[in-house]
């Protein structure tokens, strides 16, 4: 049971710690939009345990780009183009853009059937 126990719980210990680490990298064309969430949420571009304190503050609403999420925090590039970390719950998903509608045409069917009976001459009468 001892051996067991001494085998079972590094392994254990060693998964979680292992799938805890892992980070979702984005390059920079492929970075999914992300709109602030909170009031006022705080950046900082050394890095989120910064002892100087916070760099910028952006406002509800703000459009920023996704480059790497981590647990609690994530690295943004933000629309000037400055890199830093926000917090992960100051952030949720841009909607997706609606689609633009394609305009209405005929369909060929119909504009050529039109054009063969106006190119007809007319049905004459026989009594």
């Amino acid at each position: 049971m001892r051996i067991l126990f001494g085998v079972f719980l590094p392994v254990l210990t060693s998964t979680l710690v292992l799938t805890g680490c892992h980070a979702v990298h984005y390059d920079d064309a492929s970075a999914p939009a992300m709109i602030v969430s909170s009031q006022l949420a705080p950046v900082f571009f050394q890095g989120p345990t910064q002892i100087k304190g916070l760099d910028a503050n952006l406002v509800k609403g703000a459009e920023v780009y996704l480059l790497t999420k981590e647990i609690g925090y994530s690295y943004v590039r933000l629309y000037d183009g400055r890199k830093g970390y926000m917090a992960n719950d100051d952030l949720t998903p841009a909607p997706k853009p609606s689609p633009i509608p394609k305009p209405k045409t005929k369909s060929k069917t119909t504009a050529h059937k039109k054009a063969a009976s106006e190119a007809l001459p007319p049905p004459q009468f026989r009594y």
